[in-house]
């Protein structure tokens, strides 16, 4: 280590073997890139970043930017490859700065001068160990926010190392942060700019928090210095900026239709989500349990082994880095767990990152000679190394592998080419249709006379603003109904005491207008999880994924109906998502199957059935119809 210029210290050899690092985790996650939309918020972030619009809480305007700029350069492929692939250099350099980091940190708490191969070992199997976990590796595979957060969070942690004095995590030592001041507003930008993407940037804060201070004091120049570059972090945060200005302009895509100060605090804060945040024990009890129990097959169980020994002896003989790296694990934890969402082992990526970082001790005191003082010892851990990367690669290479994946596209296609002209669709499916189908007209401009009503947004003000400057038709033909919602509705996202009663009666009436407004000139469909409740006593003809509305008439009869084959590629694994879309599938097959059924056409019926109870071979209810249907073909035959 060199005086003057950090814990990081300058680049050499080291930055060589971090970039041969990212290039490897780089060329592996090539292989497992997806080609196509994946699930959840895939569709609406690519669409979104693509038309430069606005995306849902809290708006990600750093990603949007630089996704935007990256999806129209002239790489070839579809924009959607583009940016899957911005996800996969994003991932992989987050690998390099993160090897950068463990590196400094094994030798900030080490005692050898010079040399340390030792160090270098244990950062490089860790920072590979963290590449191929599984959930580190999914975030590489396909286009979401946390694969450009990975490298944001590992960008700020790499410059605060950089602007921490020599000897910041010994023990009684503190030092003057003055000399060091442009590699602190530097940390400041960066640290800006990762809030900008993304704002559980948050929960670095804790840990970044305790090392300054316990570097600096808390004297006068210690506050004096984060006075002065407090302006570059404010710097940082101008992409926010993008929201309001852009959302001015009123593009495609315009989630919160932010027009005040105060629907702009609304989005950036995430309001919209707040509810399900330390909402209670029972939530975070869960969280607290998947966590537990996905965390040995999230390093591919080895990596565990050093990991627990790299906290042990870190708490003997590095107390400062020990600090810091729980306070980083903690804070995540802890927040992570009381979110009560489905997906939240994304929210969990700082402690793996810390965990990775315990790993890198734990091999760092296993292959020192001189604290191990045995050779065995220091072979297995040699081992322990290699494994601990090479295992959760070939542990997680089919789960995470996404390079067959068509399954979210082909059913959006399926939904959007089965309905008719300036059809109106209605329906609650985010994770497997909706975004994705933004992404098919808004960016390949498939279906764009379609309109897609999200039931579930139509319990927030914003998107009345929404649909009346993109379909003015829709929201006036129900301007009654709309204006008896909206007063209850500012009562709920105001915090001011509502009656839920009240609101969903008339949340009730707004679909219900909606629909047989719309219905007055348009064909409806809505998907099957909307209730019959929604929908005024109206008939449903199933077509496709979907089913048609239409008005029944006095004699009870139906309109025609010709069945519909549904094609789509096979499935490239077995996971929840999947299943959730085999059973879309397999009740569009049943419900053609059944109607034809009843008019007596009992060969399609049957036919039908059998694709369906195939696709869903554990139904009893689509295996039962499918009883009925042979034994009444077998009723009829000669």
């Amino acid at each position: 280590m060199r005086k003057g210029i950090g814990i990081v210290g300058k680049p050499g050899g080291d930055t060589l073997l971090g970039g041969v690092l990212a290039l490897a985790a780089f060329a592996v996650y090539l292989t497992t890139l997806a080609p196509s939309i994946g699930f959840i918020d895939a569709g609406e972030l690519a669409a979104v970043a693509h038309s430069f619009g606005v995306a849902h809480p809290t708006g990600y305007p750093l990603f949007t930017l630089l996704g935007g700029v990256f999806s129209h350069l002239p790489l070839g492929g579809s924009v959607i490859w583009r940016l899957n692939l911005l996800a996969a250099l994003c991932c992989a350099a987050s690998v390099f700065f993160f090897y950068r980091v463990f590196l400094s940190l094994l030798l900030a708490a080490g005692k050898k001068p010079g040399p340390d191969s030792a160090a270098r070992l244990s950062a490089a199997a860790a920072a590979l160990t963290l590449a191929f976990s599984r959930t580190f590796w999914s975030q590489a595979v396909g286009v979401e926010v946390y694969s450009l957060h990975l490298l944001l969070v590992s960008l700020v942690l790499f410059a605060f190392l950089r602007a921490l004095p020599d000897g910041a995590f010994a023990a009684g030592s503190v030092s003057d942060p003055a000399p060091r001041r442009k590699a602190w507003c530097f940390f400041a930008f960066v640290l800006g700019l990762s809030f900008a993407n993304h704002m559980t940037t948050l929960l670095l804060l804790p840990g970044l928090l305790y090392a300054y201070f316990a570097a600096h004091g808390r004297g006068p120049s210690a506050w004096k210095n984060a006075g002065r570059v407090l302006p570059f972090f404010v710097l940082g945060l101008v992409p926010y900026l993008y929201l309001p200005l852009r959302a001015a302009a009123h593009p495609a895509l315009n989630w919160g239709a932010i027009v005040d100060a105060r629907s702009f605090y609304w989005h950036v804060a995430g309001k919209q989500y707040s509810g399900w945040m330390f909402s209670s024990l029972e939530p975070a009890a869960r969280q607290f349990a998947l966590f537990s129990e996905t965390l040995p097959s999230e390093f591919g169980y080895l990596a565990l082994l050093p990991a627990f020994a790299g906290l042990i002896a870190l708490l003997r003989g590095a107390r400062r880095i020990f600090a810091f790296t729980v306070l980083l694990f903690a804070g995540c934890l802890l927040y992570a767990i009381n979110y009560d969402i489905h997906d939240i082992v994304n929210y969990f990526l700082l402690a793996y990152v810390v965990v990775a970082l315990w790993a890198a001790f734990g091999l760092r005191a296993l292959l020192d000679p001189a604290g191990s003082g045995r050779r065995a010892v220091r072979v297995t851990a040699a081992a322990l190394a290699a494994l601990g990367f090479l295992g959760p690669l070939a542990l997680h290479y089919r789960a995470v592998d996404e390079s067959g994946n068509y399954a979210v596209e082909d059913y959006a296609r399926n939904v959007l080419t089965g309905v008719g002209s300036n059809a109106v669709i209605l329906t609650t499916q985010w994770d497997h249709f909706i975004a994705a189908a933004w992404y098919l007209q808004v960016v390949e401009g498939e279906r764009s006379d379609v309109v897609l009503v999200d039931r579930e947004l139509l319990r927030r003000s914003w998107y009345y603003r929404y649909l009346s400057r993109r379909h003015p038709w829709l929201t006036e033909a129900s301007r009654a109904e709309i204006a008896a919602l909206l007063p209850e509705l500012d009562k709920f996202e105001r915090g001011l005491p509502y009656d839920p009663a009240v609101i969903q009666s008339a949340f009730e009436n707004v679909v219900r207008s909606l629909i047989a407004n719309s219905l007055k000139t348009r064909p409806v469909y809505v998907t099957p999880e909307i209730e019959p409740a929604y929908l005024g006593g109206l008939g449903r003809l199933p077509q496709g994924p979907v089913f048609r509305l239409y008005e029944v008439p006095a004699d009870g009869s139906s309109p025609p109906f010709v069945p519909r084959e549904i094609f789509f590629r096979p499935f490239p694994k077995d996971n929840d998502y999947f299943r959730i879309l085999a059973g879309y599938y397999a009740m569009a097959h049943a419900n053609q199957g059944l109607l034809l059924g009843m008019r007596g056409e009992l060969e399609g019926s049957e036919y039908f059935l059998r694709k369906a109870l195939a696709l869903k071979p554990d139904s009893r209810e689509i295996a039962t119809w499918l009883g009925q249907v042979e034994r009444a073909r077998a009723a009829v035959r000669p």
